[in-house]
């Protein structure tokens, strides 16, 4: 008679939070974009929102902006909302490696 060893006990695995594309693309573009945006005295404070590459709209209402890319039927994994404020570019690149990670 043979021995059965029981497997361990395999944690399940629980899967990898994927970023969409569309907001890989939005945080890029908005980072490529951002030191122009900072320097300009008319855009900071403002909101901006990143369809994929490109700059959509900005405005000083955050809302506005969310109105607008629903409007357009931008998918809600297709598009972010930036303020232009010291930064932001610094957390949003954290962010970007963190949902890199492994």
């Amino acid at each position: 008679m043979t021995e059965l060893t029981p497997e361990p006990n395999a944690a399940p695995s629980s899967p990898e939070p994927v970023v969409p594309e569309g907001i890989q693309r939005a945080r890029a573009a908005f980072l490529r974009d951002f030191p122009r945006l900072i320097a300009d005295r008319r855009m900071r404070g403002k909101y901006v929102c990143y369809h994929g590459d490109t700059l959509i709209s900005v405005s000083k209402d955050y809302w506005a902006l969310i109105r607008e890319a629903i409007t357009r039927k931008i998918p809600e994994d297709a598009y972010l909302v930036f303020q232009v404020v010291p930064g932001e570019d610094i957390e949003e690149r954290a962010m970007a490696e963190e949902a890199e990670l492994p």
